[in-house]
């Protein structure tokens, strides 16, 4: 999960190596980042699939509202095609919630912001 604190923050990545190359570069850059953040499972029985944690993950958005939304294989955004929090990763800039997230810092002017 992702942190909601940075603007265009991601809920979910679903990318266990269904040909999907960027996926744990994605995921390290995220955690760079500190985008992903640890969450209190939301639904009662553990994910064993990927249709499974995106429901996971859009449980935990329901629960506790994040900026974004999910980032999944092809497969999966067919299975949740009515749920706009969910993309397919190679779709990813067609999202609304990917194409208007912003900086994650903004500074003023300031030596002090700088210094931050």
């Amino acid at each position: 999960m992702t942190s909601g604190t940075a603007p265009g923050a991601v809920s979910s990545v679903a990318t266990r190596g269904h040909g999907i190359g960027g996926g744990r570069k994605l995921l390290k850059k995220m955690a760079t980042q500190e985008r992903l953040l640890p969450c209190e499972p939301a639904r009662p029985v553990r994910p064993a699939d990927d249709c499974a944690w995106c429901a996971e993950a859009l449980a935990t958005d329901d629960r506790r509202r994040l900026d974004g939304g999910v980032i999944a294989t092809e497969s999966v955004k067919q299975a949740y095609a009515a749920d706009s929090r969910v993309a397919r990763i190679d779709r990813l800039s067609s999202a609304r919630w990917w194409a208007s997230r912003g900086p994650s810092v903004r500074l003023g002017r300031t030596v002090a912001d700088y210094g931050q």
